[in-house]
Parts: structure tokens; C-alpha cells; sequence
């Protein structure tokens, strides 16, 4: 598997962490989305698949496992390793590799040690979410912020009989993001299945849609920012939807 992680993020093992030349010629596949970096942390926690440590000038990787995640709280835990001197190894760094996989797709992150912290019995290394991402998986091809004159909405019911109606703050061909009170945002949870959504986009309207959670975050405003990726579009849909975006983006150029 390590093999694989490396050689899909066209990163040579044993490159020392903080800031190599090869993550910045794959900068398409970086993401600095705070939302995204804290998904794709909870997800390598939620796989309970090792994670590889590699530290630089050490050609071998450790292996370790995300054992707890704070989101609000800004950082994450990691099994200490077990190998004594690659743990010493651990405290001496100031910047090291997490390699990993999430849904088949290999992701990277430069981390740092904060300190030493009990969990669960076990000591882990404290370690601040990250800045960003560099995953090997697809990014959409087109993803723009809608202005609050667009009227986008998307409205539907939980599961929990709690109505909900959403303004669209960023849309692309697989997702979207809109924006909730803390009520309705506290009515669904990141993993979560809402179905049948209805996705208003200016004067068109698309009823029964299917959206999964992927992240919710509190924005400064005090909103909260749900992220969701659509499921099982029809070709129609999709179609419908490149073209708005593309109507979007030549309306920005024009007035660019």
C-alpha cells in the first residue's frame, strides 16, 4: 500500500516533509478548504487504517493511526509509535509526512508536533490540523461561489421531521455548499444521506435529489456551512448544471 500512496501523489519516498517542490507541482490536487483538511482527518480516523509517518532523511515510514479528532478544538491525535528510537525521532522534528488513504484515494499532509497527550490509555502525539491536503483524488472540474443576488436555495426535511431551506454559497458538477442557522445545521451530522432534496437554481427547479454530508462548519457570520456531494445525478442534471456554471463564469469574465 505505501508503494502506492507515494506513487499516486508522485512523491519520492524519504522526501523530507515541510515544504517540498513536488507538492507544489501537483498543486491542482491541494486542498485548503479548513472544512475539507478536517474531513479528510476524520476520515482516515473513521477507516481505522494505519497512517505512515515519515520523517526526513528516514527512508522507512512509521506506522501510526489517527486516534481522535477536534475539530472545533483545531487538532487531531496520533498513536505514538512503538519503536523507541523512531519515537524520538517523532519529537525531534519540526515538520513531518502523514501518508494515508480515504475511499481508495491516497492523501498527504506536512504535521507538526504540539505535545504529548494521554488518550484512552495511550500516549499520542497532539498535532494541529494542518494547513493543507494534497490528495490524489479528482477535484471538480469547475466550482464557483454564487453571490447572495443569486437566488440558490436547496430546501428539504431530516430524518428527524426538522424542515430545512439552505442558500447555495458554492456549487460544481458533484457538490455543493450551503449555508443553515445552528438549529438546522445541529439536525444533521457529516456521513449523513438527505433525501429528496430540491435544488433551486435561479428559475429552475430540481425536486428529488440526493445529497450526502461531508462536512459542517460554523462560519464567521455565525451561519454554519454544510458541504454535500450529490448523488446519482442523471446525465440531464449534470448537463443542467455544467451549463449554468459555465453561464456563471462568463458573466464574472464579463464584468471582470
Amino acid at each position: 500500500m505505501l508503494n502506492n500512496v507515494f506513487e499516486s501523489l508522485g512523491l519520492a519516498r524519504g522526501k523530507a516533509a515541510g515544504h517540498d517542490s513536488s507538492v507544489a507541482s501537483l498543486g491542482e490536487n491541494l486542498v485548503y478548504s479548513r472544512p475539507e483538511i478536517e474531513q479528510a482527518v476524520e476520515d482516515l480516523r473513521r477507516g481505522q487504517m494505519p497512517v505512515m509517518l515519515l520523517c526526513a532523511g528516514e527512508p522507512v515510514p512509521f506506522v501510526s493511526q489517527v486516534m481522535l479528532v477536534e475539530r472545533e478544538k483545531g487538532y487531531f491525535l496520533l498513536r505514538q509509535v512503538l519503536h523507541e528510537q523512531h519515537h524520538a525521532l517523532i519529537l525531534e522534528q519540526d515538520f513531518f509526512n502523514l501518508c494515508g488513504q480515504v475511499d481508495g484515494h491516497p492523501v498527504m499532509m506536512s504535521v507538526r508536533l504540539d505535545r504529548l497527550e494521554m488518550h484512552a490509555g495511550a500516549l499520542c502525539y497532539r498535532i494541529p490540523l494542518p494547513t493543507w491536503v494534497l490528495s490524489s483524488q479528482p477535484r471538480d472540474p469547475i466550482r464557483l461561489r454564487l453571490k447572495p443576488s443569486e437566488p440558490s436555495v436547496v430546501s428539504f426535511t431530516t430524518g428527524g421531521d426538522v424542515q430545512i431551506k439552505g442558500w447555495i454559497c458554492n456549487l460544481s458538477e458533484g457538490g455543493v455548499g450551503f449555508c443553515v442557522d445552528e438549529d438546522e445545521a445541529h439536525a444533521m451530522r457529516p456521513g449523513q444521506t438527505l433525501i429528496p432534496v430540491t435544488m433551486q437554481l435561479a428559475q429552475e427547479e430540481f425536486p428529488g435529489l440526493s445529497l450526502e454530508v461531508k462536512h459542517i462548519s460554523r462560519t464567521d457570520a455565525g451561519q454554519y456551512l454544510v458541504g454535500a456531494r450529490l448523488m446519482e445525478l442523471s446525465e440531464n442534471l449534470r448537463q443542467t448544471l455544467r451549463g449554468y456554471l459555465q453561464m456563471l463564469l462568463r458573466d464574472s469574465a464579463h464584468l471582470a
